[in-house]
């Protein structure tokens, strides 16, 4: 009866049922319900696609819709006319989308991106209330669980949204071609000077939001890597999944050069926007690994940079940049919607604590999204009565560092087979004090110097596992050449190698020197080229092909462990 009722309305009434739906799914399932309202709708499917894309999102956050919608339709690579387009569109911000019908093809891709952008936030609600409650635990916290747990309110559904379409806008404007020197002429410099442009119309939690979005991506992405890792340590070498990797051009993507651009790599996974994101995060272990894996280009920083800030104001400073607005007894700003100046910063940034993503001070915040949360959810929480200082001391880690499969499965083939020495550099309390007599602290100072017994001088923890599990040497060392002033030399001779593999940090100084001294003193020296590395690119050839001219072999590690068997 229902059905029929509404196939006798008059079209106007029935396009107004089919513009009041507000996802893509419940608006699929009406049309193939009803042939009648699916001809209302192509008659007017232009408005009405118009009118779902942006129904999907809180109402306060349509002119950042509007600028993330312009920002897809960017080519890549982009112009600066593009950009500044853009930049301009939004600073106008008088958009009424009831008034606009757009073509489907640019609709169609902003429903998706909205129901992915719904994907994420219910995502990130779960992931964040997790860590509150661990922070709880760890805290020991009183907490409401049911009102931690609860459902989002519109308020904080809306700020998420903004955030994530924000993110999109950013990834779209600030991703530039890796060479400076292209057409476009769109350069660092250039994107630069945009996202300030862009970022001068957000207050300071708007930033951070973002921020907090970059970090979650970017702990997400971190443990697919990792779960790929793990599997590939696992897998038999005929695994399809270590088969991909291992075939990589022009780096192995299990190989510790690419272990060192992993960072990079999310970077640009990151910029191929959040429905690329979903997928990867959505699929199976196949096909997730090749996603990661024919994706994994070392791209600039853009986005992590351009998230980047310095919020050092008190609440009682950022209040006086509000003149529609005041606050209650309790410090709570009182304003409409979204433009609420956040609890969650108001108590962060009382004591002036200043939340430069680089320096990472504020990082245990964002972990949780401390910016996106009304006052009652952060009252549950427990946080509220704390200091904030301690309360950002609780980082959750975005990945645990590893090393890379291609050494874990190096050292699991050489296990018991051959022996093993690991150096240790660092100097002592009285060559750090002047006058100074070792040459490196001359050189370096004694801020630029290690320490001994300082974290700096601490092995990684990988690798004081595998020393102490197989009694391997470690020779301390404090200098380059690790044969002077230690007995290096003795062990080697003890152990009667003829033939010594250098691989480590850093390729150009102890690496390439501690091979030219083996070199030199009888033995056959290999240096491991996607082993070692250095400062930079340019610094790690020069070393590579100095050693490789005069001295011993330069190889790769798939070419040392087939000479070893």
């Amino acid at each position: 009866m229902a059905s029929a009722s509404l196939e006798t309305l008059l079209p106007e009434l029935q396009a107004q049922i089919i513009r009041n739906i507000d996802s893509v799914p419940a608006m699929f399932a009406l049309l193939r319900a009803s042939p009648r309202l699916y001809q209302v709708f192509r008659t007017r499917r232009e408005y009405l696609v118009t009118q779902l894309a942006f129904t999907q999102f809180h109402p306060d956050i349509i002119e950042d819709v509007w600028t993330m919608t312009k920002a897809l339709q960017i080519p890549q690579p982009a112009t600066r006319t593009h950009i500044h387009d853009v930049l301009n569109d939004f600073d106008r911000a008088d958009h009424d989308f009831e008034q606009h019908s757009m073509p489907i093809s640019t609709m169609a891709p902003l429903c998706k991106l909205g129901t992915t952008i719904s994907w994420f936030v219910e995502d990130y609600r779960q992931s964040s209330m997790k860590l509150l409650a661990d922070l709880g635990a760890h805290m020991d916290l009183p907490q409401d669980s049911q009102v931690l747990q609860s459902n989002l309110s519109p308020t904080e559904r809306g700020r998420l949204q903004r955030a994530f379409c924000r993110f999109e806008t950013f990834r779209c404007l600030f991703t530039a071609p890796e060479d400076d020197d292209n057409e476009s002429g769109v350069d660092r410099d250039y994107i630069r000077q945009a996202w300030r442009h862009l970022r001068s119309n957000y207050q300071p939690d708007d930033v951070e939001e973002l921020a907090c979005i970059r970090d979650y991506l970017v702990r997400h992405l971190w443990g697919v890597f990792e779960a790929i890792e793990e599997h590939a340590m696992q897998a038999t070498p005929e695994d399809p999944i270590r088969k991909l990797g291992h075939q990589r051009k022009p780096h192995d993507w299990f190989s510790d050069l690419a272990k060192e651009r992993q960072e990079r790599y999310i970077e640009h996974i990151m910029s191929l926007g959040l429905c690329f994101v979903q997928d990867v995060l959505t699929s199976d272990d196949l096909r997730r690994a090749e996603l990661v894996i024919s994706n994994s280009v070392a791209r600039y920083h853009y986005i992590s940079h351009a998230v980047d800030a310095d919020i050092e104001k008190t609440a009682y400073e950022i209040s006086h940049d509000y003149d529609d607005g005041s606050f209650d007894g309790e410090g709570e700003y009182i304003g409409d919607g979204l433009d609420n100046l956040s609890p969650g910063l108001l108590w962060a940034n009382y004591d002036k604590i200043p939340s430069d993503h680089g320096r990472e001070p504020l990082k245990g915040l964002r972990d949780w999204g401390y910016v996106f949360w009304d006052k009652p959810r952060l009252q549950a929480s427990g946080v509220l009565d704390c200091n904030p200082k301690e309360v950002a001391e609780y980082v959750y880690p975005e990945g645990d560092y590893k090393l890379s499969v291609e050494v874990r499965l190096q050292d699991a083939e050489l296990h018991h087979s051959r022996p093993r020495i690991f150096t240790q550099h660092g100097h002592t309390k009285e060559e750090l004090t002047p006058p100074y007599k070792n040459q490196l602290v001359k050189k370096w100072g004694p801020s630029g110097s290690i320490a001994k017994d300082s974290p700096d001088w601490e092995l990684m923890p990988d690798i004081t596992k595998i020393a102490a599990d197989n009694d391997c040497p470690v020779i301390h060392k404090n200098t380059y050449d690790a044969f002077i002033n230690t007995n290096l030399a003795e062990v080697l001779k003890e152990k009667a190698i003829q033939r010594v593999v250098v691989c480590g940090v850093m390729t150009d100084c102890c690496c390439d020197t501690t091979a030219r001294s083996a070199f030199n003193r009888g033995f056959e020296t290999w240096l491991v080229d996607d082993a070692c590395g250095t400062a930079s690119e340019k610094q790690h050839e020069t070393g590579l092909s100095g050693f490789g001219y005069a001295f011993g072999e330069v190889l790769q590690t798939e070419e040392v462990l087939k000479r070893l068997q």
